[in-house]
């Protein structure tokens, strides 16, 4: 995740100081930028981690009639130079540098500017810090973070704040208490416009802090105090002292013990069941992979069941049709009536039995008629023989 750090940060340094001015408008981060246009003023930035970028305003027409060119180098590696395109407007939060990945370790950024008539502003740079960095933060909305009285505490927030919240009060004797093992502290909040607040800081019931201040205009990610600790567990409390007077606390940041596992970048406090499934969910899957399996198998056996029943009924139908006889086209054998062996003229007694062919034999049915001569006259039954 990345880490940002606001042009204001005492780790940003500026030089030469009165080459570079302080100024900032709505939009930009923590809205607060430096800018200068002198030939060969620096910008510098240690940092252990393994990728970073920087982030500035491009200038308008009107105030850079040169383009600015800036060049960047890390670890005195090879150079990557900026020189934007002037716009008829300022155009806010341009990638003006990103590096490739590197090195988990110590680093330092270096910007130079090489233009004397241009004008350059650097609003913020953006980190991903190393192994080695080990300060964590914590959001106001941590479940970690306690209030009280809860009612003199509301939520706000927005989009530039981190997490985009905030907790504010206006309450005096408000207070916020966070517990935690580590050896470094800093609480980063967000000052009103219009307000005179008076905070009082406190860790282990150790000498107080006060911060007091005047805020003429609006002023987001603002260090509010900061405190080096000896190695253990500490406990830090902020009061509002002022009746009237709005803070909005917006995180905190602290190195953890040596021997202490601490998550990284703090985000409201996730459910336990959201970092993987557990046995209960591992065992449901399983299940019901396996009736899914069944039903499947199922479904195609009896696809194939059923084929092959159907198969059989429509052999068995069609050798049905086929072989049934038809009284009206019936094929008498040549030798239904043959003369008795001897006995020229004579009709020799019929067979009494209807004979069907097999499954092999053709189709075409075959007829002996009955032995019931009372019921029919030999003349009658071939009447060509007999002259009739």
């Amino acid at each position: 995740m990345l880490e940002l750090v606001d042009d204001r940060d005492p780790r940003v340094v500026f030089e030469p100081q009165d080459s570079w001015i302080l100024a900032g408008g709505k939009g930009e981060f923590s809205q607060t930028t430096h800018g200068t246009r002198t030939s060969n003023a620096t910008m510098t930035f240690r940092f252990n981690g393994t990728y970073i970028e920087v982030r500035g305003t491009n200038p308008k027409l009107a105030e850079s009639p040169v383009s600015p060119v800036t060049v960047f180098t890390i670890d005195d590696g090879t150079p990557v130079y900026y020189a934007p395109r002037i716009l008829e407007t300022a155009v806010q939060h341009q990638k003006m540098f990103a590096s490739a990945n590197l090195m988990d370790g110590e680093h330092e950024l270096r910007m130079v500017n090489t233009e004397a008539n241009g004008k350059v502003w650097v609003d913020y740079l953006a980190f991903i810090p190393g192994k080695a960095e080990k300060r964590v933060l914590v959001d106001d909305s941590d479940q970690r973070v306690s209030y009280s009285p809860e009612n003199a505490w509301f939520r706000s927030g927005i989009p530039e704040e981190y997490n985009g919240t905030t907790h504010g009060t206006n309450t005096t004797n408000a207070e916020m208490v966070f517990s935690f093992e580590g050896t470094y502290i800093e609480v980063y909040g967000t000052l009103q416009s219009g307000s005179e607040v008076s905070v009082v800081f406190s860790v282990d019931d150790g000498s107080p802090f006060n911060y007091t201040r005047n805020v003429t205009e609006t002023l987001i990610r603002q260090k509010l105090f900061s405190s080096n600790l000896t190695d253990g567990e500490h406990e830090l409390r902020v009061m509002n002292t002022r009746e009237g007077g709005v803070i909005f606390l917006d995180y905190l940041a602290y190195v953890p013990s040596e021997g202490g596992s601490p998550s990284v970048r703090s985000t409201p406090e996730p459910s336990a069941s959201s970092s993987g499934l557990n046995p209960v969910a591992i065992a449901g899957i399983a299940v019901a992979s396996l009736v899914v399996f069944v039903v499947v198998g199922f479904l195609v056996w009896w696809w194939r069941f059923r084929g092959r029943i159907n198969g059989h009924w429509k052999v068995a139908r069609r050798r049905q049709m086929n072989l049934k006889p038809d009284p009206y086209h019936l094929q008498f054998p040549s030798n239904l009536f043959s003369p008795v062996r001897g006995s020229p003229g004579s009709p020799t007694a019929p067979s009494s039995r209807l004979t069907w062919p097999r499954d092999d034999d053709s189709l075409t049915a075959t007829w002996t008629a009955p032995s019931e001569r009372a019921k029919y006259g030999e003349a009658d039954l071939n009447p060509r023989l007999y002259g009739s």
